[in-house]
């Protein structure tokens, strides 16, 4: 939750349904209805904010784009084992990452995983060339 900045709130009359609400999430917190409406108001403008990226968000966020270009084809219908990619893009940057952080940056590029039984993680929306050449890795 987020702290209400320092000065006095405008006073809100809440009415009808948003005044039930805030009765009833007030009880259920054991607060004051005004304290209720407050921490919902807040809460409501720290989910809105645009979250910031760190400085090494940003950067593996550039790397993995490059990885994507130079690496991978991507298209709707292609998928790539989790592990292949993951393997095939420490050899490629030539540095250790962790998993996590690679799987992080796919997802904010808006790939997602599906779990195959018997395969394991497989990323959706892209396939992986081996490692050297242009050719794509099939069923990767």
């Amino acid at each position: 939750m987020t702290t209400p900045p320092p000065g006095p709130l405008p006073t809100v009359t809440l009415t009808g349904v948003t005044a039930l609400l805030a009765q009833a999430a007030a009880q259920k917190l054991g607060v004051s209805v005004e304290d209720a409406a407050d921490r919902a108001f807040f809460d409501l403008i720290a989910s809105l904010s645009p979250r910031v990226q760190s400085r090494a968000e940003n950067e593996m966020d550039t790397l993995v784009a490059r990885f994507l270009a130079e690496k991978c084809g991507v298209n709707d219908a292609a998928y790539a084992s989790n592990t292949t990619v993951y393997q095939t893009f420490l050899e490629w940057c030539g540095r250790t990452h962790s998993h996590k952080s690679l799987s992080q940056a796919l997802n904010r590029r808006g790939f997602t995983q599906r779990i195959v039984p018997g395969r394991g993680r497989e990323w959706i929306g892209f396939n992986v060339k081996a490692f050297g050449t242009t050719e794509v890795l099939p069923g990767r």
